[in-house]
């Protein structure tokens, strides 16, 4: 699945509990305070989502367009939207792949 700037690989696991990794490359992201930002926003919106009811992993990778994408004040309300969008399309996913 993805977002603008995002693509979000997931798997279902057997662990009960939900993981998150980041692929932020200095290629895509080369400011590391953008990629350390992406990184909070990425794990506080995970962390308060009660979307996804299933144990999963996830992998966020960065596109190229990633740095296009801004993060401070209306524009991250819209990315924390799109991650809350993001959080229901893998639960639905993992429904129908149960």
């Amino acid at each position: 699945m993805h977002i603008p700037g995002f693509l979000v690989l997931g798997v279902l696991n057997d662990r009960g509990t939900s993981r998150i990794g980041f692929v932020l490359s200095k290629k895509h992201l080369s400011k590391a305070t953008l990629r350390n930002r992406i990184r909070r926003l990425f794990r506080e919106s995970f962390r308060r989502q009660l979307v996804i009811r299933r144990a999963v992993d996830l992998v966020v990778l960065a596109k190229y367009d990633a740095k296009m994408q801004k993060f401070q004040g209306e524009q991250q309300n819209d990315f924390l939207n799109n991650l809350l969008f993001l959080w229901k399309k893998i639960d639905e996913r993992c429904e129908r792949l149960e």
